[in-house]
């Protein structure tokens, strides 16, 4: 048995307006999960239910480590939740920026990076192949180089599971390919990985998992298959 998000019978509404309904799925870490589904089919929703920025309107979202009961407050503190269209934070370095993963609010007064988390840092950095711009401003970088230290900012919170609701919109054939080779390298060490992506290519050739979500309803969750594409051609025809 290893760590799990478990959201058991999750609905969620804005009024009387339904956006998710009774939608359940097991989240390990060790794989890549691609969140898919046209627009307003509730995936940014649950991004925001399992980073704990929303609440549901009824069932679960816990965290399940070996045989230990789930635990709804342990899913945030588990998850590395990287938003979609973030502004760029203006005055920092790449470096710096990827710092402040390391920044925990009970030391805020005098923080400091250590020496290990410096190295851990430096670490993140290299990982995500941005040591040839580790001191430029954040401002001054490309889409896809933006992409990767948001990734190195992430990794350097140490949690479980990434969360990652991407428009990959900024970033040309190669550089996702780069992306999603990085996402997929992380679940061979011990991440779990859950993506939103709009491009079916690239969640097909490097998930291991999917889950596909159609009028706030879950329509797939299973490995690759080619039956994906005929549900995603037939919801974007809705």
């Amino acid at each position: 048995m290893t760590t799990r998000i478990e959201l058991d019978s999750v609905s969620f509404s804005y009024g009387e307006r339904a956006v998710l309904r009774k939608v359940s799925a097991s989240i390990p870490v060790g794989e890549f999960t691609c969140l898919l589904g046209p627009n307003g089919a509730g995936k940014t929703t649950v991004a925001q239910l399992i980073a704990g920025e929303l609440a549901p309107s009824r069932g679960r979202v816990s965290l399940y480590r070996d045989d230990a009961p789930g635990e709804t407050a342990e899913v945030r503190r588990n998850v590395a939740y990287l938003p979609q269209d973030l502004q760029d934070p203006p005055f920092v370095t790449v470096r710096e920026l990827v710092s402040l993963g390391k920044f925990s609010p009970k030391r805020s007064l005098g923080w400091r990076v250590s020496e290990k988390d410096r190295e851990a840092i430096e670490k993140h950095i290299a990982r995500c192949l941005a040591e040839s711009f580790a001191d430029r401003p954040f401002s001054q970088l490309s889409g896809g180089e933006k992409q990767r230290v948001w990734l190195a900012f992430c990794l350097a919170q140490q949690r479980e599971f990434l969360l990652l609701d991407e428009s990959l919109h900024q970033m040309d054939y190669s550089m996702k390919e780069l992306f999603f080779r990085m996402l997929s390298d992380l679940t061979r060490n011990g991440k779990g990985v859950i993506l939103i992506t709009h491009d079916l290519q690239m969640a097909m050739r490097h998930g291991s998992r999917m889950l596909v979500l159609r009028d706030g309803e879950l329509v797939y969750d299973g490995t690759p298959d080619h039956e994906i594409y005929s549900l995603m051609e037939h919801a974007h025809r809705l």
